[in-house]
């Protein structure tokens, strides 16, 4: 309990979750915020830079490989497993996720640029 200026007892109020894990605000927050959201998806081996033009978002100080903010977000990555389709599918959902807490909605552009040669030989299909 603590006591306002007018002598009125207060007693506190536990913080609701959103203040715990504020979304993201700035690009540097945002983009590694969908980079971690992108990396947890199962058949997500890796987050890339794709080529010849690396996908990224730059900001003072740093980079985040892999995603690329912008009117639409691109977001390139490595699979371990297939089909492609719904591991695709599930990258834009994580990436969507996260803008949508931010209150950054907009287009997803997921990019697979490169498969594990061990999901090719389980022959699982596209």
């Amino acid at each position: 309990m603590t006591a306002t200026a007018r002598g009125q007892v207060r007693t506190p109020q536990p913080e609701p979750a959103a203040a715990r894990h504020p979304a993201p605000t700035g690009v540097a927050e945002l983009a590694t915020a969908i980079a971690g959201a992108v990396a947890e998806v199962p058949g997500v081996a890796g987050l890339v830079p794709g080529g010849p033009v690396e996908v990224a978002t730059l900001y003072p100080g740093g980079k985040v490989t892999g995603v690329r903010l912008g009117g639409e977000v691109e977001v390139c990555v490595h699979l371990d497993r297939l089909p492609i389709g719904p591991v695709a599918d599930a990258v834009a959902a994580a990436a969507r996720r996260v803008l949508a807490a931010a209150g950054a909605d907009r287009p997803v552009l997921v990019t697979v640029a490169d498969i594990e040669p061990s999901a090719l030989a389980e022959g699982t299909g596209w």
